[in-house]
């Protein structure tokens, strides 16, 4: 067995797909980046924080679909699919807890 290679799956390494050249980095930056640009921009100040955490769980639900249909190894050496994932999921659930439970009330339009 080579060095580096997972005894449990040797296969899945060879997978790896990974998140994509610096042009698919940059097209996901400006993707993720217009939306909170419009949120910042025609939200009241209090409701940013929790329209952030919940809009970063929401990418962090499509990176991990994009993940699972790019067959990507969560194992993999490099930033993957799955890494963009959680660190939207762990950015979003940190934001929505940070806020406060009357500004999400206030969002949910439960004063």
């Amino acid at each position: 067995m080579r060095p580096g290679r997972s005894v449990l799956s040797p296969q899945r390494r060879d997978l790896h797909t990974g998140a994509g050249s610096s042009t698919t980095l940059a097209l996901l930056s400006a993707t993720v980046a217009m939306p909170l640009v419009l949120l910042a921009a025609f939200v009241p100040a209090v409701l940013i924080l929790p329209l952030f955490g919940m809009t970063a769980v929401v990418y962090a639900a499509i990176f991990a679909a994009i993940a699972w249909w790019h067959n990507d190894a969560r194992d993999a050496d490099g930033v993957t699919w799955w890494d963009v994932a959680g660190a939207f999921a762990f950015i979003g659930f940190a934001a929505v807890l940070l806020s406060k439970p009357q500004e999400v009330l206030l969002l949910l339009g439960m004063h």
